[in-house]
């Protein structure tokens, strides 16, 4: 039966390995991709019908990737890690730092607009991170809703709107 997480036509199959199951696509033509986001850029940097890239780039969310409307449009994001994301473009490049895909960005002159929502992202994804973090814990020497988190020899303290502050007296404040 046609597995309905790649565009018909395409192929999966599963294999088994020492890091756990893996899964395989095989194109039309008889190419085998070891993900779907490899397979896109395939398509893309090879000249594919455009109706087979939107195709596949439909596919692309099985993956973990997201859109973020702070993001150009038909590019992507996904947490690979508490400290990584990937940030995979309309033409199939992937970055995996947020000053590599802004410097990409200042380098083929992308306006301003779209830099400053990149920044703005960037941003986002950082409170997010930090608020997040597993490392927080409830400290009763802080307000109701305030956590803290051991940093070097010091407290980070976090407050209940995700602002990080270095010590008690400017949380408090």
């Amino acid at each position: 039966s046609q597995d309905k997480t790649v565009p018909d036509g395409w192929l999966t199959r599963e294999s088994k390995g020492k890091r756990g199951p893996s899964l395989f696509l095989l194109s039309p033509d008889g190419e085998q991709f070891q993900c779907r986001r490899l397979a896109l850029t395939s398509l893309i940097k090879n000249g594919a019908d455009k109706d087979e890239i939107e195709n596949m780039r439909a596919m692309i969310h099985h993956e973990g990737y997201e859109r973020s409307p702070l993001l150009p449009e038909n590019w992507f994001y996904r947490d690979v890690s508490d400290t990584v994301y990937h940030i995979f473009t309309e033409t199939g490049d992937l970055y995996d730092s947020f000053f590599s895909v802004k410097e990409f960005m200042s380098n083929n002159d992308f306006p301003g607009d779209q830099i400053s929502d990149m920044d703005q992202f960037e941003k986002e994804k950082l409170k997010f991170r930090q608020i997040n973090c597993s490392k927080w814990e409830k400290n009763p020497y802080l307000p109701p809703g305030f956590v803290s988190r051991p940093s070097g020899h010091d407290l980070v303290i976090l407050s209940p709107e995700g602002e990080q502050f270095g010590n008690r007296r400017t949380a408090l404040q």
